[in-house]
This record gives C-alpha cells, sequence and structure tokens, in this order.
C-alpha cells in the first residue's frame, strides 16, 4: 500500500474507492442468494437447475446495475460523478464475475475442498496490486485502477471455477424459462429475506464514502479510504479468523444441547473480543497521526488524523462480526433486521448532521453511528444466547 499511494494521488484513490463502493451492493447479492442453496440441495438435476438460475440472476442484475449507474452518473449523485462517464463500462464483467465466483464457492464448499477457497484472496490481492504498480508506473490513472479490479475479479473467479465457466454458461443457456420460474419459486425465501438484509448492510458501510465524495470531493474520499483501509486491515483479518472458530465451538455445543457451555462460551468469546480490540486499536490511534504521513507520503498525513476516529467503528466491529455467526447457529435470521436498520438509520442521521461540516466531523459522526448499532446488536445476540 505505501507504494500505491505514492503512484496514485488521493483524488483517484478517492475515485476508485466510490466505484468499488458503488459495485458492494449488486456484487453482495449478484446471484439474489441463490447460491446459498447450492450447499443444501441434494439431486444433480436440482444442482444443474439452480446453478442455471444463479447464472440468468447474475446477468440480469449485472444489466440492472449497469443502467442505474449510468443514470447516478448523468444525475451525479452519490459521488458516482467523480469518475469518468466510461467506467460504467467496467461494471457488468466485475457484477458478473462475482456472481460466478459464488457459483464455484458454493461448488467448492459442496466438496469441501477448503484449501482452494483459503488461496482466492491472496490471487484476488496479487492480481489487483499487480496492474495498478505496473499503471501506476506508466501513469495510467484511474484506467489502470479500474482495469485492475476487473483483472482481480476474474482471476479469483477463474481460481475458483476449475475449468468450469464454459460448461456453466452452456448449462444456463440451455435451461428452459419455466424450470427457471419454477426453481426460482422453490427457493424464493432465500431472495426474499436474504436479499433486503444484504443491502441494507452494504448501504450502512457504504454510505459514509458516498456522501465525503458527493459533498467534499474526491480527494477527501481518497483520503477516507486509505483510513478505513488501514484501519479495519488487523480486524479483517483476525475477526475472519476468530469467527470461524467461534462458530465451530458454538454450533456444536448447541447441536449438543449444552446451553450452559454455549451461553459460557459466548462470554468468553466476548470477553476475549473486548481485550483483542482494545489492545489492537488504542496503540493504533496514538500512533497513527504522527507517522502516517512518513510511511504513505506527505499527501497522505491528513488520512491518519481520521484513524482515531474510525478505530471506535473497527473496535466495535471486531467485537461484534465473530459473534454475529450466532444468528444462523441459533436459526434466528430475524434478529440480523435489527442491525440492518439501526446501522441504516445511524447512518442516515450522521449524515444529515454533518451536512456544511468538514471530513473530521464527518468521519467522528459516522463512527459513532456505527459503533452504536455495533453495541445495539451484541445486547441482542447476548439476549438470544441467554434464551438457550
Amino acid at each position: 500500500m505505501p507504494v500505491v499511494t505514492r503512484l496514485f494521488g488521493a483524488e483517484q484513490l478517492g475515485a476508485i474507492s466510490v466505484f468499488i463502493s458503488s459495485l458492494s451492493v449488486p456484487l453482495a447479492v449478484a446471484t439474489l442468494r441463490l447460491d446459498s442453496p447450492l450447499l443444501i440441495v441434494r439431486e444433480r438435476r436440482d444442482l444443474s437447475r439452480l446453478e442455471a438460475v444463479n447464472v440468468w440472476a447474475t446477468v440480469v442484475v449485472a444489466g440492472l446495475t449497469s443502467v442505474a449507474y449510468a443514470i447516478l452518473v448523468k444525475l451525479r449523485l452519490f459521488g458516482i460523478h467523480i469518475l469518468p462517464w466510461w467506467a460504467v463500462f467496467a461494471v457488468p464483467p466485475i457484477v458478473i464475475a462475482g456472481g460466478f465466483a459464488l457459483v464455484f464457492r458454493a461448488s467448492r464448499l459442496r466438496r469441501e475442498d477448503y484449501q482452494s477457497i483459503s488461496t482466492v484472496a491472496t490471487v484476488r490481492n496479487l492480481s489487483n496490486v499487480i496492474p495498478r504498480l505496473v499503471g501506476g508506473a506508466l501513469g495510467s490513472g484511474i484506467t489502470a485502477l479500474l482495469l485492475a479490479e476487473v483483472i482481480s475479479a476474474w482471476a479469483s473467479t477463474y481460481k475458483l471455477a476449475d475449468s468450469r465457466i464454459r460448461e456453466l454458461v452452456a448449462n444456463a443457456s440451455r435451461s428452459r424459462l419455466s424450470e427457471v420460474l419454477v426453481t426460482v419459486a422453490q427457493w424464493k425465501r432465500f431472495p426474499v429475506f436474504e436479499v433486503p438484509s444484504q443491502v441494507f448492510d452494504q448501504i450502512g458501510a457504504i454510505l459514509p464514502v458516498f456522501t465525503i465524495a458527493g459533498r467534499l470531493g474526491a480527494e477527501p474520499a481518497g483520503l477516507y479510504a486509505i483510513a478505513y483501509r488501514v484501519t479495519t486491515l488487523p480486524s479483517t483479518h483476525l475477526g475472519s479468523a476468530l469467527a470461524e472458530v467461534f462458530r465451530g465451538r458454538f454450533a456444536y455445543l448447541v447441536r449438543a444441547g449444552d446451553a450452559k457451555a454455549g451461553r459460557l462460551f459466548f462470554g468468553k468469546m466476548l470477553a476475549t473480543l473486548v481485550a483483542c480490540s482494545c489492545a489492537l486499536y488504542v496503540p493504533l490511534s496514538v500512533v497513527a497521526p504522527p507517522i502516517f504521513g512518513r510511511l504513505f507520503g506527505q499527501q497522505w498525513g491528513a488520512a491518519g488524523h481520521l484513524v482515531p476516529a474510525l478505530s471506535i467503528w473497527a473496535a466495535s466491529s471486531l467485537v461484534v462480526s465473530p459473534l454475529s455467526t450466532a444468528v444462523g447457529i441459533l436459526q434466528r435470521p430475524q434478529l440480523k433486521w435489527i442491525y440492518d436498520l439501526s446501522s441504516v438509520a445511524g447512518a442516515v442521521v450522521a449524515a444529515y448532521v454533518t451536512r456544511g461540516q468538514g471530513i473530521q466531523h464527518t468521519v467522528v459522526a459516522f463512527s459513532i453511528a456505527a459503533a452504536a448499532s455495533n453495541i445495539v446488536y451484541s445486547g441482542v445476540l447476548y439476549s438470544a444466547v441467554r434464551e438457550l
């Protein structure tokens, strides 16, 4: 990252941050969440039909996203206007790659091929960084950044595909509309319940960068993007690892019917996560402001002063995110709606109260709102576990 920040300016990285954020919603629902039942369907014929439905859903979502993106650029909404108009042509390949990747990931999980899945993140990062470095050295600017997103999306998809892309497309092309509609109706609970939740979840996460880009411009959005990336990097990796530990152990205790042990384990994990958050983010909040400019370049020095505010958000997320897997284990997915709605409501309030304010006040407001939503969600999870 220190090399990338010296090859690209704040405006360019701010623009690509807006682009990535704008695709987070369609990528989360590219298959209309119909990739989830791929893990539980039994018959080979049903699996084939469901894969075909996923392909058609992805194509439809990609097309609708492209139209919506073009409209947003035309109307200059949500800060997307800071991107070049031709960025719309990068939308379909990225969304389609994302949808196909969800299908192939489900296929790998059915075969319990966890090793291949674990290497996808590395492939994606490398295939994103290399084009950025080459393009940055050649002075290609935003073109290189957009191309890197397309390349990395398809590189990770090819890694998961195991040479099945042509087979998947051919299977979808042979499917009949009546079969597609019947399959969608059979599994409609997934798009009906999971898609709205995913949309709200993503909106709450991307509203800060849209607000900053729309009100303050590309350069402040770039400062925010780098500060956010640095702040959330440790919690993302540590949180993912701890989530797997918690999910495996907690699910075992629930299956075993040992409610007391389940409650005790939840409490211990909660305390552990709070301790990890403090150990990570108290020092980071102190160290980041003075060293940020030296590490990433002087033009990024102001981003370091955003890290203490963002640490409030990141620390609370590190506590709540691993524990949120309890929702699925307890078979109470409706609890997620409490977080989703509170997250969006908090983000909207933060956007409203920071009208006319600079980036520092804006980031503080969004961070406090997000942390409050996480605290509410942790209370909901704690109450649900106590009912075991």
